[in-house]
């Protein structure tokens, strides 16, 4: 009968590891792989805020943002923080951009709107963008389990 060795275990790579995490970890490029893909999230967020011609959609879009966007950030705090050849000023600038994304959006998102509130095609459009960003991400299989 073979016997579990722990040691020997400990000592065997394995094939399961996530090697992508192992190797980004504690790098400058995963916070900015991070700030990249919460940018382009961000965008779609703000320009859903602003496209929404209705209140209660604006306050139902703002409510699911609020709800997550504190999460996003703090994913983002802890690889800033991790990345241990970024600077103090790094830090802020990523910080400021990852902040001032989603506001800046709902102006351009209610600057479309108002450019083209004649043309229902347009702003249909730009809400199946969004609305399949939305659903790309949720379902998207970012990890092996996702989307199952």
């Amino acid at each position: 009968m073979m016997t579990y060795d722990k040691t020997q275990h400990a000592k065997v790579q394995h094939h399961h590891d996530d090697t992508l995490t192992r190797d980004l970890f504690g790098l400058q490029i995963a916070s900015l792989m991070l700030l990249l893909a919460l940018f382009l999230h961000s965008i779609m967020e703000g320009v859903s805020i602003g496209i929404s011609p209705e209140v209660d959609q604006v306050v139902s879009t703002d409510t699911a943002i609020m709800a997550h966007k504190a999460f996003a950030g703090y994913a983002l705090g802890i690889t800033m923080v991790a990345a241990k050849d970024m600077s103090t000023r790094q830090h802020f600038w990523l910080g400021l951009m990852f902040s001032s994304t989603t506001p800046v959006e709902v102006l351009v998102g209610l600057l479309l709107l108002n450019g083209y509130a004649d043309s229902a095609n347009v702003v249909g459009v730009i809400q199946a963008m969004v609305a399949g960003t939305f659903i790309c991400l949720h379902y998207g299989g970012w990890d092996e389990g996702a989307g199952a």
